[in-house]
């Protein structure tokens, strides 16, 4: 999602309801006096942080454990015969030059890294495109939110810590 209130409330204006999972619904970095979603576009969200719900402008916000909450709406939720969406198109990136463009660094860091990697990406202006890193596992890419420059590599670091450690013993 983009960084400012309008920006985030233009993408989600085709759609009639936004439901949040345990992530943060309310932070942005981009100034903006827009409304923070169009009007007929509800928003319910299910978050463990109690601050948060109570800072929320609008929305229904429940405080819970967003894991349980999930497995009981996948559980409640009939089968259906509907297709999944199909993912954006990215578009190939301009290799021209003379400068590289963010599109093809970012294209230049997915082909160039291994199962194992650990993005820490910290590059606010090329937020929009975190979308052409393959990512395929949990706790391999990092983010600041809210432009928190700074906090990405510590947090990889800390929540690989185990990973490189090796097996513990039983």
């Amino acid at each position: 999602m983009p960084s400012a209130v309008g920006a985030v409330a233009e993408v989600l204006a085709g759609y009639d309801a936004v439901v949040c999972f345990g992530a943060p619904v309310f932070r942005y970095h981009a100034p903006s006096r827009s409304d923070f979603l169009r009007p007929g576009v509800s928003l319910y969200a299910v978050t463990d942080d109690p601050d948060e719900a109570a800072r929320a402008p609008f929305g229904r916000i429940v405080v819970g454990d967003p894991s349980d909450a999930l497995a009981r709406l996948a559980d409640a939720i009939s089968q259906t015969d509907r297709p999944w969406p199909v993912p954006r198109a990215i578009a190939e990136a301009d290799t021209t030059g003379p400068a590289f463009t963010a599109e093809a660094i970012l294209d230049a860091i997915d082909r160039g890294k291994n199962d194992d990697a650990v993005i820490a990406l910290e590059w606010t202006s090329a937020d929009m495109l975190r979308d052409r890193l393959t990512i395929t596992r949990a706790k391999s890419l990092f983010y600041p939110a809210a432009g928190g420059l700074g906090w990405g590599l510590p947090a990889a670091s800390d929540c690989d810590s185990a990973a490189l450690s090796g097996p513990s013993s039983p």
